[in-house]
C-alpha cells in the first residue's frame, strides 16, 4: 500500500520481495524509488505506522488531513488517478519458497490503493 501510495507522486515505484543477503528462512521488502534508490526518508515514519496499525483503514483515511498533505504530499482522496492514469508499482520476488505468496499480498495492496502491479517475476535484488 505505501509503494502504491509514494507512486501516485512519482508515477511508478518498485517492490522487490528479498531477504538480499539472508538466510531463506527469512524474508523482507524492500521499496524503491522509481530510479531504483530505496524509498526516500521522509516515508519511512509512514511505513512504521503501516507497519504497527492495528487498523490499516484509519492510517488510509488520516492521509487524507491537511497535515498529510504538508507531510507527504498527498493530496486529495489517495485513490484519484492523475489525469486518469493509475500509478504503477513494479513486483519482482526472490527464490525463496515464499516469495511468491508475499508477493501476491504485495499486489493485492497495490490494488486496493487504486494503482497498477505489474508483476515481473523472480528478478535479482539489484
Amino acid at each position: 500500500m505505501l509503494a502504491a501510495l509514494r507512486a501516485r507522486q512519482t508515477g511508478r515505484m518498485g517492490v522487490m520481495i528479498t531477504a538480499s543477503h539472508n538466510g531463506k528462512q527469512d524474508n523482507g521488502v524492500k521499496i524503491v524509488e522509481r530510479d531504483g534508490s530505496m524509498m526516500v526518508e521522509a516515508w519511512e515514519p509512514l511505513a512504521v505506522e503501516f507497519a504497527n496499525a492495528a487498523d490499516v483503514k484509519a492510517v488510509l483515511t488520516g492521509l487524507e488531513s491537511e497535515e498529510s498533505a504538508k507531510t507527504y504530499g498527498l493530496t486529495g482522496s489517495i485513490y484519484d488517478d492523475k489525469d486518469g492514469v493509475k500509478p504503477q508499482v513494479y513486483v519482482g520476488h526472490d527464490t525463496r519458497e515464499t516469495s511468491p505468496m508475499l508477493a501476491a499480498a504485495v499486489i493485492a495492496g497495490i490494488e486496493s490503493c487504486g494503482a497498477a502491479p505489474v508483476f515481473i517475476g523472480v528478478v535479482t535484488t539489484p
